[in-house]
C-alpha cells in the first residue's frame, strides 16, 4: 500500500471535494431547469373546421380553443390569424367568454368563426394564434413551415418596399 505525504493527501481531497461539488451543482441545474419549464405558461391552441350548430345547419363554423396546460394562470387578451404572404391579421371578436379573461390551469376559452358562404373563406390562414397581456403569441400552424418561412420572406419584402 502505497504512503502518501500530506500535500498529495490535501490534493486528492480537494480533487474529491470539486468532483463532488460538479455532480451536486449539474443535478441542481436540471432540477431547476425541470422545475422552470413545467412552471412556465403554456398553451395548446386547437382548430376545428366545418362545425356546424343544431339551430343553423346550412352555417359551417371554425372554433379555436385556448387551453391553459401551464401552472401558471395567464390573460387572453384575443384571437387572431396570420394570411399567407399577406401584412393584414384576422382578428375574432366572438370569444366565449369575453376577452380579456384570465385562464387558469386546465380553463379553455373559444372563439367563433362563420363562414360567409359555401367557399373556405378561411383557406389562406397560415396560423391561427391567441396572444396574452405580455405579447406572447401561442399558435396553431395550418401550413408547413417552408411554406410559413416563404410567406415570412413575402411579407418583409412587401413591407420594404412600401418603405422605399
Amino acid at each position: 500500500m502505497p504512503k502518501y505525504t500530506t500535500t498529495e493527501y490535501v490534493a486528492i481531497s480537494g480533487l474529491v471535494l470539486a468532483a463532488y461539488g460538479a455532480i451536486l451543482s449539474t443535478i441542481n441545474s436540471i432540477v431547476q431547469i425541470a422545475t422552470q419549464r413545467k412552471d412556465r405558461a403554456d398553451v395548446l391552441v386547437k382548430v376545428q373546421r366545418n362545425m356546424v350548430r343544431t339551430d343553423r345547419m346550412n352555417q359551417k363554423n371554425t372554433i379555436v380553443t385556448a387551453i391553459n396546460r401551464g401552472k401558471r394562470p395567464i390573460t387572453i387578451q384575443g384571437f387572431a390569424a396570420r394570411q399567407l404572404d399577406v401584412n393584414t391579421n384576422l382578428l375574432f371578436i366572438d370569444v366565449r367568454p369575453q376577452v380579456p379573461h384570465v385562464l387558469n390551469e386546465t380553463e379553455s376559452i373559444s372563439a367563433w368563426i362563420p363562414w360567409v358562404d359555401d367557399s373556405d373563406d378561411l383557406s389562406n390562414v397560415e396560423t391561427f394564434f391567441v396572444y396574452d397581456n405580455l405579447g406572447r403569441e401561442f399558435k396553431h400552424h395550418v401550413v408547413p413551415w417552408y411554406r410559413r418561412v416563404e410567406s415570412t420572406y413575402r411579407r418583409r419584402y412587401a413591407t420594404d418596399r412600401t418603405k422605399n
